[in-house]
């Protein structure tokens, strides 16, 4: 079972400096406002105004906000700025969490591995994807070729939702380039 602390105001993201996050939802663990997907905040690491983006397992949480559902962050989702590698989010609050099983994890497409949770904590992520056709319908059972910063190919098929193989953990940036036969 993985454990993903639920964001909240004053929690930090993994740029140097660190940005704080100001939370906008309207949920509050300990008083704390909780973090949504798309929060902005200023990182000054980067001198740029970034967002939040939710990836990875999660129990559904949304909160509507201007008529639109909005996820509450978690441990390790992704603070979108202009720093390269993209900085994540780290949520120190272990007063609540998700706690996903393994079947959950393994139909999400990233898979952060929370050994501890630190402000110096390197995340690492086991990626995989979803290939879509322009109508946004997964091509499910397609035949495909992957590169790993123009590395050797990896082939596979994807599952039926459209997913290609979950690939090796990795904490630095990386291309991945994917091939279908047309």
């Amino acid at each position: 079972m993985g454990k993903r602390a639920i964001a909240v105001s004053g929690d930090m993201s993994t740029s140097k400096p660190p940005a704080k996050i100001i939370g906008s939802g309207r949920g509050k663990i300990m008083g704390l406002n909780m973090i949504l997907e798309r929060d902005r905040f200023q990182c000054p690491a980067c001198n740029t105004t970034g967002h939040i983006i939710c990836v990875g397992p999660r129990n559904v949480m949304n909160e509507i906000h201007a008529g639109q559902a909005r996820a509450v962050a978690l441990h390790g989702d992704i603070c979108c700025c202009a720093c390269e590698p993209k900085p994540r989010l780290n949520a120190f609050s272990q007063n609540m969490a998700h706690h996903i099983i393994a079947d959950e994890i393994a139909t999400h497409y990233v898979q952060p591995e929370l050994d501890s949770v630190s402000p110096d904590t390197e995340i690492k992520f086991n990626d995989f994807y979803q290939l879509l056709d322009e109508d946004g319908v997964p091509i499910a059972h397609a035949e495909y070729a992957l590169s790993i910063n123009n590395g050797d190919p990896e082939y596979g098929i994807t599952d039926a939702q459209g997913h290609t193989h979950l690939l090796a953990s990795m904490a630095e940036q990386h291309n991945v380039d994917i091939y279908l036969e047309s």
